[in-house]
């Protein structure tokens, strides 16, 4: 327990006011008046016995003191005063002792903060001096400006940090506040992105049901499609075999095919297949054989004859294979996709393969 007769102690600070805390000691006036009985010369050694007991009073009057206020929760004691009174009644004579403390929290000054309690008991300190008249108000001017000029560059140091920790805690939460921002824009877009594959996913499946019906009915009437079809389209087409049959290599190389108008981004089964429908044959043979450099005549009619066998449905299973592509690509709303397929694939007009399509 600290205890002192100030206001204050040097180097610590008043964390928290707890309050008034007092001590009374009675003691009769018989206890000075035998002791006095005894005394031969009041100034003589005697008089430090009296010392002694007034000493005592006073150190259990401040035992009582330090015990109240340890008791409320106190560490230390400011401005302790001590009275002494005397008591009288029914021809009786007693003293009391009261000592009063303010009971208070005190912490040990750190730092900023010791160097800045310096500062002000500096302060406080001269203003009792010109309070006392010790100095005069212009002396205590002077020195007031003198303690003051010491200790401003570390106010405005001190200044100049908070200012830096409040530049840093607003760019801290600039970030975080753009961070948020990000971060609900990331969300936004995420649920739009998982709204649109939701969206997808339930078209795929629509689409795969719409797919799925569409097939199983062509299948279930497969026969009498592929029927109608083959009474749709011009198959009225002269089989390339007796044109090519026993020819020589330099007489089908001696044929002409100039008037045809090839355009070299057709692929190579519609250009043959576009000869095979005017009726040539041999100059589909010539082309296919220049097209891949090569002398083989076999290979060439092979290959010529599969295209005739393509566009004139000789296989149903070839063609239902070619159907089931065109069905889903019409499921999937890509029906000018599908009639451009089938013109490729049977070498026919615009209108006729849109017909086709219509059919499956």
């Amino acid at each position: 327990m600290i205890v002192s007769t100030t206001n204050d102690i040097k180097g610590y600070e008043i964390n928290k006011y707890i309050g008034l805390v007092n001590a009374n000691i009675v003691i009769g006036a018989n206890v000075f008046s035998d002791f006095f009985a005894s005394f031969t010369d009041v100034l003589g050694g005697n008089s430090d016995s009296y010392e002694s007991i007034l000493d005592k009073i006073y150190k259990q009057a401040l035992n009582q003191l330090i015990e109240k206020a340890s008791h409320i929760g106190a560490n230390a004691l400011l401005g302790i005063h001590f009275d002494f009174d005397e008591i009288s009644g029914k021809g009786k004579s007693m003293f009391m002792v009261t000592a009063i403390g303010t009971a208070v929290q005190v912490g040990k000054l750190k730092g900023d903060n010791k160097e800045r309690f310096e500062i002000y008991q500096k302060l406080y300190n001269l203003l009792k001096f010109k309070d006392s008249g010790i100095i005069t108000s212009e002396q205590y001017d002077i020195e007031k400006n003198s303690i003051l000029l010491g200790y401003e560059t570390k106010i405005q140091q001190e200044i100049d940090i908070v200012k830096s920790e409040n530049t840093i805690k607003e760019t801290i939460n600039k970030a975080k506040l753009e961070s948020a921002k990000f971060e609900q824009e990331r969300r936004k877009k995420a649920e739009a992105l998982k709204a649109e594959e939701e969206k997808i996913e339930a078209a795929n499946k629509a689409n795969a049901e719409k797919i799925r019906i569409a097939i199983e009915r062509f299948k279930s009437n497969s026969t009498a499609i592929y029927n109608q079809i083959k009474d749709l389209m011009d198959l009225n087409i002269k089989s390339p075999e007796n044109d090519l049959e026993n020819l020589t290599y330099d007489q089908i190389m001696s044929a002409q095919y100039e008037d045809m108008n090839i355009d070299s981004s057709e692929k190579m089964a519609y250009t043959i297949g576009r000869f095979i429908k005017e009726g040539k044959g041999v100059a589909a043979c010539k082309y296919f054989l220049e097209y891949v450099d090569n002398d083989d005549i076999e290979y060439a009619k092979t290959y010529i004859y599969s295209i005739y066998d393509i566009i004139t449905f000789k296989k149903q299973s070839t063609f239902e294979i070619m159907a089931l592509n065109l069905i889903e690509l019409k499921c999937l709303g890509q029906t000018d996709v599908a009639v451009n397929e089938f013109c490729k694939y049977a070498v026919c007009d615009i209108q006729t393969a849109a017909q086709v399509v219509d059919l499956l």
